[in-house]
Order: C-alpha cells, then structure tokens, then sequence
C-alpha cells in the first residue's frame, strides 16, 4: 500500500475551489495555497501557489472534523478521501495515496517556501508528451 508523506499530502489534497468572475476556476489546499486552475475550454494545470485570487465562490470539499488525515474518525476520512480523488480524477490529475498519519516534528507548511508540488509532474508530461489534449469536464 502507497502511503504520502502528511506533508506533501497536505500539499497536495484539495480542500476547496474558488469560482472567479470570468469562469475560472481554482482548487486551493488546506493552507489556501492555490494549487490547480483551469479556464472554460481549457485544460487543469498546476496554479502559482503565490497568486492572490479574485474569486466570487467559495466551496469546501471537507471541514476540520471530516479531513482526509483524521485518525480518530477513519470512516470520515476514508469518505473524505475519496471525494478529494473524485475531484483530482475529473480535473485529470492522479489521485492521492492515503496519507501518513504520523506527522513529523517540524513539519510546518508555513516555514517553507510555496511550492506547487503538481508543477513537477506537469512539467515531466509536457516534456515525455503525456499531457491530455481536450478539455476536461
């Protein structure tokens, strides 16, 4: 079983999506670090985890008491779990592995520059090719 570190998996699970004016749409983690985006008509890529984003909708996928790295309620964040990958799945990107329920000392998020961990794997398909080349939902 593939199991993520609990940091790069916080990194990585959608927690909710922001909705702008001109249709585009943005999937943000739990640090409310954009980390997807994508424009009618267009393909999901990684977002700049830096921008300010102007949205008019906001939408959670879970709260504090359902998260997906629970480990009193695991019903919960099973479910929780699997509606973040429905999300990743439908936006094109794989879904998460469970995560670590060990959560390392120092292991803040916010001590650390802002990285989009999708921007990688996204740059490695552009170069092998992979990228899908219709719009997605």
């Amino acid at each position: 079983m593939t199991v993520m570190s609990y940091r790069e998996f916080r990194l990585r699970c959608p927690y909710g999506k922001w909705t702008c004016a001109d249709g585009r749409e943005v999937i943000f983690n739990r640090e409310y670090w954009p980390i997807l985006e994508r424009r009618p008509g267009e393909n999901a890529k990684p977002a700049n985890p830096n921008e300010w984003i102007p949205w008019k909708e906001q939408d959670y996928f879970f709260d504090d008491v359902n998260s997906p790295w629970q480990r009193l309620r695991r019903k919960a964040a099973a479910d929780t779990l699997a509606r973040c990958n429905r999300v990743l799945t439908e936006w094109g990107f794989p879904a998460l592995p469970k995560p670590s329920l060990r959560k390392a000392l120092g292991d803040s998020l916010t001590d650390r520059p802002r990285v989009n961990p999708y921007a990688q794997a996204w740059r490695a398909s552009d170069t092998l090719g992979l990228r899908r080349s219709k719009a997605i939902g």
